[in-house]
């Protein structure tokens, strides 16, 4: 895969960039084909950033393992072709033989059949049984002064001073090293006589079973498996046992890393017990992700232990456990929460993840906490599940509680060798309300008897072999307002609360879905129906898809999409009064879709949509003619009696490229150097025609039922002008400028008079015509790449039929080096009488404080839109967000505190700075 730049590569755990890449994907074994192995060729400015280590340079090569189904490739333009020829793919093949010269090109690694992130864990036991090694492993050691004595024993012991090395290499390949001030070696030998018969020194070295060390005592245990957790420990006395590994430390710090999330793990104590390698038992101990002598956030626990545990996977390595009893949260040593008794897993935290507090204006007084369940119950969590609940309480509402989840899962099947996979999460959130809804509109309160309000969301997907898939929701919400005051992000973006399945097999081009959707709640729960007052129950759903099958050698495609069931307006039972909407103009805005009628029926419809495309080339064009038709049948219509509705069209894109190099263009101010300007000119023409119009039937999806037979014209043409960027050595194609304008035209315009608002944008789309919205329009955007960190951003839409500017965007996105960036944008909506201007602004001042703005103000209506201010503090395992809003749309305002702590916790997502409830 080529991918021209800017490129981004987001994994689980790490981040690439690059100009220019080349990825090879191949499964990681045969018998496992859901693991990829993936090989990224970065080019160009090329770098990798994980948790807090950047690496950068000209070119890099990196090697990962990654799931099949969860690599998403989005980009602006996707073309099929063979460029195994281009300079591109030369340079990255280049670079992939220098870093693999032993691994054969299109070989691949051997890999666990397992497909989930982690295969199981033995069961935990309070402690390990004592490691057996041969006593005969050497033991090489150096000291300025070496002398022998006899122990209470009996036995000959080997007495060292000063800066005092000791050195073991075992079988396996792991070394230990142990330094001090002064030492003890113990041996089995009896006497002097007896040492000296077997060799003197060399043979006393091979027998020495333990050692007593004192005075800057330090322990280093250097193993070679992949992500093996670093040991290392320092202490004033350690006793150590080298046949076991047991070891007993005194005023002990031991330092691992959890090689999850690559963060320290310090533990310090008066006294530490090494039950085993990587196994450690104390009482009085502390646990942080600092090295100070007094850290920021640390865990106190009066009795403790930690274990590292291998996963038997190479790609994850050891899994670092704890168990805590008496269980006390400190801040600078000042304690500020305890339990009784947690258990858990490095990686997804310790019990308390996250913990704020604030005031807002509809919420009053509040405080936020987020914990670990099983951390907090004192269980180790099962494995690919992570379960977490909310703890929180407002003044002006109530208490509140919320439990959420997180899992997922696969194997290869031992017949047939396919992968399963699924994952899924659950959300839920209760509160004991007493308060309004405020949300910007009149207050409201559904049922002031029914103080307990809430949400439940559960979803699911799930991969069979031979191409089949499936899909669950389940969805509850108390009442019509709860969720976009309390979850307002959720009820923009999120999908509705209700109960839908959702089964698909797809097998090279031909694929069957069954869909079912049934709203329990009997009330809109996404803004998406909000001006409807509806939400669509199908009961259910049967499509069948054939998309872009060859026909007669390969000279024309055919493409057949057909979908029928039942089809019923759940209507809202809440009244916009209920919902805090007034008399007009305060309204929800106008229906896209019911705006016929809405029978309180079950609606039966079948539609039939089928294309054949003849694509040819004349010269330099490309020429793709087309002839569709579409049957849809309803059981009913507005006019009260069944509808047959057919639809016949025909159209034509024609397309070529055009490109002129100049190599004499240069400008040191625009950082030009050579000029490519590539034009690729875009003309579309459609014809149809049917026999029932779109306000004679029952509009329950607008591109099946809304549609218009419409004739069309679109001219449009694509521009882009490419430079060399990057100086001698570092020389990349970048897009300079690019320039985008379409004009519409459409002819059978009485559709139009359906059309509301009648004076707004115009759109064509080449792919359905017949979906088209038929105003006469000019649609146009341009991007303007002044630099590597400038970008200037603009587009437009302009009404033809009534002469009018529509819609308009300007803005500019600049990022300074790696503390500042900010974005300058202005947006126009014509028929609402906006025109808002949004500056976000964020800076680093100083390696611990950053700054975060928000500001939006419309100058049309002349009056402040929203308004957000935020202080971050970084300590050395937390994060402080201190964070001021306004927002003039639901009428809220407040300030908030939030503690996010990092390594012990879950970590920082810059999506928490918001509070909960919005």
């Amino acid at each position: 895969i080529l991918l021209h730049g800017p490129v981004h590569v987001t994994l689980d755990r790490a981040t690439l960039a690059a100009d220019d890449a080349v990825v090879w994907l191949a499964p990681a074994s045969d018998e496992n084909l859901n693991i990829q192995d993936a090989q990224v060729a970065l080019l160009g400015h090329a770098s990798l950033k994980q948790n807090d280590i950047t690496r950068s340079g000209d070119q890099l090569f990196v090697m990962v393992q990654v799931r099949g189904e969860k690599i998403r490739i989005l980009a602006d333009e996707r073309v099929a072709r063979d460029d195994s020829t281009t300079a591109l793919f030369a340079r990255a093949s280049g670079l992939r033989k220098a870093e693999l010269p032993a691994i054969p090109i299109g070989t691949t690694h051997p890999s666990a059949t397992r497909t989930s992130d982690r295969p199981p864990v033995p069961a935990r036991v309070t402690t390990a049984p004592a490691t057996s090694r041969p006593v005969d492993v050497p033991v090489v050691f150096e000291a300025q002064n070496v002398e022998t004595v006899y122990d209470r024993d009996g036995n000959v012991a080997v007495v060292l001073k000063g800066d005092i090395h000791l050195l073991q290499r075992r079988p396996n390949g792991e070394t230990i090293e142990l330094s001090a001030q002064n030492a003890v070696l113990f041996t089995p030998l009896k006497s002097l006589r007896e040492l000296t018969a077997s060799g003197a020194k060399r043979q006393g070295r091979d027998i020495i079973t333990s050692a007593y060390l004192e005075g800057d005592v330090r322990v280093d245990l250097i193993g070679i498996r992949k992500k093996t957790p670093e040991q290392r420990l320092t202490a004033d006395h350690v006793y150590y046992e080298f046949s076991t590994d047991r070891a007993i430390l005194t005023d002990a710090i031991v330092h691992t890393v959890n090689p999850q999330t690559s963060t320290p793990v310090v533990m310090r104590a008066k006294l530490i017990r090494q039950l085993s390698q990587g196994e450690y038992l104390s009482d009085n101990a502390r646990l942080s992700n600092s090295t100070f002598a007094v850290p920021s956030y640390s865990l106190a626990a009066e009795r403790l232990y930690v274990r590292s545990t291998p996963t038997g996977d190479p790609r994850l390595g050891d899994l670092i456990t704890y168990d805590a009893r008496n269980l006390t949260f400190e801040a600078f040593n000042l304690p500020f929460f305890f339990l009784p008794h947690a258990a858990g897993e490095m990686d997804k935290g310790f019990p308390l993840r996250a913990i704020g507090f604030g005031h807002d204006s509809a919420f009053g007084t509040y405080g936020e906490t987020t914990w670990g369940l099983f951390e907090s119950l004192g269980k180790l969590p099962p494995r690919d599940l992570d379960v977490n609940f909310r703890a929180d309480y407002f003044a002006s509402r109530g208490p509140a509680f919320g439990l959420n989840a997180k899992y997922d899962g696969g194997y290869v099947t031992d017949t047939t060798r396919q992968p399963w996979d699924f994952d899924g999460q659950f959300q839920s959130y209760v509160v004991y309300d007493k308060g309004e809804d405020q949300l910007g509109r009149f207050n409201t309160r559904i049922d002031e008897d029914a103080n307990f309000r809430g949400q439940v969301l559960w979803e699911h997907q799930h991969f069979f072999p031979d191409g089949w898939q499936a899909q669950a929701r389940l969805g509850y919400v108390s009442d019509a307002t709860f969720l976009e005051q309390w979850f307002r992000g959720a009820f923009i973006g999120g999908p509705p609360r209700d109960f839908m399945g959702y089964i698909k097999h797809q097998q090279d081009s031909e694929a069957f879905t069954l869909l079912g959707e049934y709203q329990p709640n009997k009330f809109v729960t996404t803004s998406d129906f909000q001006q409807e007052q509806f939400e669509i129950e199908r009961l259910p759903e049967i499509g069948y898809y054939r998309e872009g099958d060859s026909l007669f050698g390969d000279h024309a495609t055919f493409f057949s999409e057909n979908t029928g069931g039942g089809l019923y307006f759940s209507r809202s039972r809440a009244t916009l009064a209920d919902q805090g909407f007034g008399p007009f103009p305060f309204v929800p805005g106008l229906p896209a879709e019911g705006y016929t009628g809405t029978p309180g029926q079950v609606v039966w419809r079948g539609d039939f949509r089928q294309q054949l495309d003849w694509p040819f080339t004349v010269g330099p064009l490309r020429v793709d003619p087309y002839v569709m038709g579409r049957y849809t049948e309803y059981s009913t219509s507005p006019q009260g009696f069944q509808r047959e509705r057919l639809m016949a069209g025909a159209g034509t894109r024609i397309t070529t490229e055009l490109w002129k190099v100049d190599p004499a263009a240069h400008s040191e101010l625009l950082d030009i150097h050579q000029l490519r300007h590539v034009i690729e000119p875009e003309v579309n023409f459609f014809t149809s025609a049917m026999n029932v119009e779109r306000n004679q039937v029952f509009v329950y999806d607008q591109q099946v039922d809304a549609i218009n037979d419409v004739s069309a014209a679109q001219f449009a043409i694509h521009q882009r002008w490419e430079t060399k960027r990057g100086g001698p050595g570092a020389w990349r194609s970048v897009d300079a400028f690019t320039l985008n304008v379409e004009v519409n035209y459409f002819a059978n315009k009485h559709a139009n008079k359906f059309l509301t608002p009648y004076a707004f944008r115009g759109l064509f789309f080449s792919a359905y015509p017949e979906e088209s919205v038929p105003r006469d329009s000019v649609n146009a955007d341009a991007s303007w790449r002044l630099s590597d960190n400038t970008v200037l951003l603009a587009d437009m839409s302009y009404n033809l039929d009534r002469g009018s500017l529509q819609t308009m965007a300007l803005g500019a996105l600049v990022r300074r080096d790696e503390r500042l960036s900010y974005f300058i944008g202005n947006r126009y909506i014509a028929d609402l009488h906006s025109n808002i201007t949004s500056v976000h602004f964020n800076y680093q001042m100083t390696p611990k404080y950053s700054v975060d703005l928000d500001q939006e103000f419309d100058f049309t209506q002349g009056k402040n839109v929203y308004s957000s201010a935020a202080l971050l503090r970084r300590f050395d395992t937390f994060f402080i967000a201190i964070r001021y809003y306004y927002d003039e749309t639901t009428k809220q305002n407040g300030f908030s505190f939030n503690l996010y702590p990092v390594g012990l916790g879950q970590g920082l997502d810059t999506n928490a700075f918001n509070t909960f409830h919005r």
